[in-house]
C-alpha cells in the first residue's frame, strides 16, 4: 500500500470514527486494528492523530464503541509507542480521561477505569505527573458535596451502577496502584540521584535530619504534594 492510498485509508476511518451510527464507528475501529496490527509502522506515522481521534471516543456514549477501541486500538498502539513519544500528547489524554471519569454516564465512568489500566501500565510516571488532575477525580467518583460545599458523602443510590460497594472497590484499587505508581518512581528518582527529570517540573525536596534525629532522610516530592492541593478535572 503506498503512502497516498495509505492516508486517505486512515482519513476515511477517522471520519467513520464520527460516525452518528455506532455500527459505523464501531466498524472504523475494526479496520483500524486490521490496518496497525498488519503494519506496525503506521502507529508512528499517525501517531497524532489516532490518539486525537480515538481518546475522543473514550467518552463515547455507545459501550460497544468504547470497549472496542480500548481492546481493538489502544492494547495495539500503547505498546508500541513510548513514553517520550506519547508525552506531547499527554495533557489532551489526560484531559480525555478525567473527562470520563467524572461523566454524567455511569456506564462512561465504569469504562474510564480500563483507559486509566492501560496507562498505568504503560506510562506510570506521566499519570502521576498528572495527579493533580487524576488523583481527585478518584473521590468524584464514589461521593458528593454536601449542601454545604465543605465536606462530603458517600454516592448512594441503589438505581446507580456506580454506588455499591464493588464500584468503590474497582476505585479504590485504581488509586492504590496510583500511589504504588508515585511511590515507587519516586524511590528511583531518588535511587538514580537524578535531580531532576522531563517529566516533573520541580526537583524532589530532601530534608536532611541532624544526628539527634539518627540522620534519616524523608523524601516527598513537591509535585505530588501540590497535586493533593489543587482540584481535578471536574465537568458538568
Amino acid at each position: 500500500m503506498n503512502s497516498e492510498v495509505e492516508c486517505l485509508l486512515f482519513q476515511e476511518l477517522f471520519t467513520q470514527l464520527k460516525h452518528y451510527s455506532a455500527s459505523v464507528r464501531h466498524e472504523a475501529l475494526n479496520g483500524m486494528k486490521e490496518l496497525l496490527t498488519t503494519n506496525t509502522d503506521l502507529i508512528q506515522k499517525h501517531l497524532s492523530d489516532i490518539l486525537e481521534k480515538c481518546f475522543e471516543l473514550v467518552s463515547d456514549k455507545d459501550t460497544v464503541v468504547r470497549r472496542t477501541m480500548v481492546k481493538n486500538v489502544l492494547k495495539v498502539v500503547l505498546p508500541s509507542i513510548t513514553e517520550k513519544q506519547i508525552m506531547p500528547f499527554f495533557p489532551l489524554v489526560s484531559a480525555h480521561l478525567c473527562f470520563a471519569m467524572t461523566h454524567i454516564n455511569d456506564a462512561i465512568k465504569v469504562d474510564s477505569l480500563l483507559v486509566l489500566d492501560l496507562l498505568l501500565e504503560h506510562y506510570p510516571r506521566l499519570v502521576i505527573s498528572k495527579s493533580n488532575q487524576v488523583l481527585l477525580n478518584f473521590i468524584e467518583q464514589i461521593s458528593r458535596l454536601k449542601g454545604d460545599g465543605q465536606s462530603r458523602l458517600l454516592t448512594t443510590n441503589p438505581d446507580s451502577e456506580t454506588s455499591g460497594m464493588h464500584w468503590r472497590g474497582k476505585v479504590l484499587t485504581r488509586l492504590q496502584k496510583c500511589l504504588e505508581a508515585v511511590v515507587l518512581c519516586s524511590a528511583e528518582d531518588l535511587q538514580s540521584g537524578d535531580e531532576k527529570t522531563d517529566l516533573q517540573t520541580e526537583a524532589m525536596d530532601i530534608h536532611i535530619y541532624t544526628e539527634s534525629e539518627e540522620n534519616t532522610v524523608q523524601f516527598t516530592p513537591t509535585y505530588i504534594k501540590t497535586a493533593w492541593e489543587s482540584p481535578g478535572f471536574t465537568y458538568g
